[in-house]
């Protein structure tokens, strides 16, 4: 069973849920029935009483907003999202190890095929698509737009949300023996020129490389490119002559969409407005995942999720500093930490061809399990460190 579900999550991030959606809501149904026939064969202990309460806390506030949704698809989908995430989570977090690793490979295998991609739609694909859309009866402002900038998406819908997938990788191919793969992961990135991956950088790299211990030369070095990069794409953005991408409209519609949002709360503060039904004037989501949980679950939902969350990471980190092998845990708690803090400005949160990769890593993160030659070693001796994948 090991296999289907590498094959499972090595396709999600390939399924754009916005541009597929029959296909989204098919995968999302074959997920959740294999899911759930893992858990009934497997049956994985459940996890610590104050973690298990506060999965049962934010199911049962996802089916109070449930039944607000308007649409019956709509519902079926976001169910089956939550779900499959809360599953996922579940069945990763008490894995063998040598099951984990598995998992973590099919993950970084499916990331290095989508930088790949990304590459190959940077140098070929973007004339011929630019082409397809000049097409007077397609209409795709937004698009057009990005092809014109050479703002890389690969199989993602924006070149943010390639972003923020590709920083939750980045910690687990820091992680990687080959860092040969660092470069077609990091020249993505750059081309990607979303301007939150890199100030979520800036933000986070800082306290992995303290936990890391790392203070070598080559780490300034690499701290001081994410500066100057950083500073290279506000500076290209800026100086653009398209209006939609400069830095100072993309913060005022995300101040405006948290207003909008704001408004949304103070009207249906208790209930929400059920799973599905937000959206505001100008976009889909609100660019801060706490906000569209507030607004579409609830205080319950929006406070049960923090509060699972918070136990969650304070989960990974007992792992992260109690393993006598950290090297692991570390890229994984970080992992899975750049993803919350990217989405206090974006949404990828809301789309499982991220989200559901983000689910997985937080179980392994949570999980204990150590290879067979240091799980046997007495507490205390470190001296024979795990190696990199």
């Amino acid at each position: 069973m090991i296999y289907a579900l590498a094959i499972f999550i090595f396709l999600r991030p390939f399924i754009c849920s916005p541009a597929f959606p029959k296909i989204n809501l098919f995968y999302a149904i074959a997920l959740f029935i294999f899911l759930l026939i893992w858990i009934l064969l497997k049956k994985p202990r459940l996890p610590e009483k104050n973690i298990f309460g506060g999965i049962m806390a934010f199911s049962g506030s996802l089916a109070i907003a449930a039944i607000l949704t308007k649409s019956p698809t709509s519902m079926l989908m976001n169910v089956l999202q939550y779900m499959s995430g809360i599953l996922l989570f579940l069945i990763c977090r008490v894995m063998p190890y040598a099951q984990t690793d598995k998992i973590l490979q099919t993950i970084i295998a499916s990331g290095i095929t989508i930088c790949l991609l990304g590459l190959h739609q940077f140098f070929f694909d973007f004339p011929g698509t630019l082409h397809y859309l000049n097409n007077p009866q397609v209409v795709d402002p937004l698009v057009t737009q990005f092809i014109q900038q050479k703002r890389v998406y690969s199989v993602l819908i924006t070149p943010n949300t390639l972003g923020a997938y590709l920083i939750m990788l980045l910690p687990l191919f820091l992680f990687l023996r080959n860092k040969i793969w660092l470069l077609p992961l990091g020249g993505v990135l750059i081309l990607t020129k979303s301007i939150g991956t890199f100030l979520t950088l800036l933000i986070t790299f800082p306290f992995y490389a303290y936990q890391r211990r790392l203070s070598n030369l080559s780490i300034f070095f690499l701290f001081l490119g994410v500066i100057l990069t950083s500073i290279g794409i506000i500076w290209w953005r800026s100086s653009t002559p398209t209006h939609d991408f400069n830095p100072g409209f993309s913060l005022d519609m995300r101040w405006q969409y948290w207003k909008e949002t704001w408004a949304i709360i103070k009207l249906h503060p208790i209930t929400g407005i059920g799973l599905g039904n937000f959206n505001l004037p100008d976009a889909r989501y609100t660019h801060n995942l706490f906000l569209q949980l507030w607004a579409e679950t609830g205080i319950a939902g929006m406070l049960s999720f923090i509060y699972l969350i918070s136990l969650l990471l304070h989960k990974a980190w007992q792992t992260m500093n109690t393993t006598l092998s950290p090297q692991r845990p570390t890229a994984l708690f970080f992992a899975v930490t750049v993803f919350l803090v990217h989405n206090m400005i974006d949404f990828s949160f809301f789309l499982p061809e991220v989200s559901l990769i983000w689910c997985v890593l937080l179980g392994l993160a949570c999980n204990p399990s150590a290879p067979p030659d240091v799980a046997s070693m007495p507490v205390g001796n470190n001296s024979n460190q795990t190696k990199s994948l």
